[in-house]
């Protein structure tokens, strides 16, 4: 079990400069804090396995703002992850599995102009698969895979258009990686 407060306040300011001689200009101050937690449990039934499930929420303050210096709502998010870790061959190979589902709320995206509009739900979900092992000493491998499904729970973009069930851009469906590492002796 875990919890943490954050409390964050911050101010900026903007000095013009004309004609050589530098002016005050108006402070933009943005606050914002939240408490987040987590909890989790782990079970082995066999020393072979672990088992887990997690649940956390989290909080990130608004260090963007509109062009005026309005400034945006922190975004807050939710989750949960269940998994495993099977350990085989004397422990020379991992395998972990995991699935999850996280909603985030109040997700900034930015807008041509210096704008940024404001999600108000976005989910996302799938599973990871990985495989760490070490073949011979001295030499690692690790190699993974994971799918997920991002959409939009709620956008509204305009009073008449939602982007509900969308997927944002720049979140791949699916992503693989693969690493290597041979540590030399002395």
């Amino acid at each position: 079990l875990g919890g943490r407060l954050d409390i964050y306040r911050r101010g900026t300011q903007a000095n013009p400069v004309a004609d050589g001689v530098e002016t005050d200009g108006p402070e933009i101050r943005r606050e914002a804090e939240a408490f987040t937690g987590r909890a989790g449990i782990v079970y082995q039934p066999v020393p072979q396995l672990d088992l887990y499930a997690s649940y956390a929420t989290s909080f990130t303050p608004p260090t963007q703002a509109q062009p005026d210096g309005t400034s945006l709502e922190p975004e807050h998010g939710r989750g949960v992850d269940i998994g495993q870790r099977l350990h085989l061959m004397g422990g020379r190979v991992d395998i972990n599995t995991a699935i999850y589902h996280l909603v985030r709320d109040n997700v900034p995206f930015t807008l041509p102009g210096g704008f940024f509009e404001q999600v108000n739900a976005m989910r996302s979900r799938g599973f990871e698969v990985d495989v760490q092992t070490s073949p011979v000493s001295n030499w690692r491998v690790s190699g993974g895979y994971a799918f997920t499904d991002a959409r939009f729970d709620s956008f509204f973009v305009s009073p008449t258009v939602n982007l509900e069930g969308n997927r944002p851009a720049f979140i791949p469906r699916h992503t693989f990686n693969i690493w290597t590492a041979y540590d030399w002796p002395n």
